[in-house]
């Protein structure tokens, strides 16, 4: 019964260790796909519009990518440094069609 007990709590921490990597990669993501969106706004402001489509194009990515594991984690995905990566990039897209 004991080498059961440990055998759960074993996997309960891998669990738990997966999920805070997870957390982890995704913030870091999230605040990447913002931060390459308002360098997207900068370089439409400044006319430069095939460096801020592949800027948009890189926060495109990533943001695809953390839709996809919205499916394994949508509790991690969902929040609020989401939802403000989508709206960054939304903004930035608008933005680039409204003035090229």
């Amino acid at each position: 019964m004991l080498s059961s007990l440990k055998a759960v709590l074993k996997k309960i921490k891998s669990d738990l260790t997966e999920k805070d990597q997870i957390r982890k990669d995704s913030h870091e993501n999230m605040r990447k796909a913002t931060s390459l969106s308002k360098r997207a706004i900068l370089l439409i402001h400044q006319k430069r519009f095939d460096e801020a489509e592949k800027t948009l194009s890189e926060a495109q990515e990533i943001i695809l990518g953390l839709q996809a594991l919205a499916d394994k984690c949508p509790e991690i995905v969902h929040g609020g440094m989401f939802s403000a990566a989508l709206q960054e990039h939304s903004e930035a897209v608008i933005f680039l069609n409204l003035v090229k």
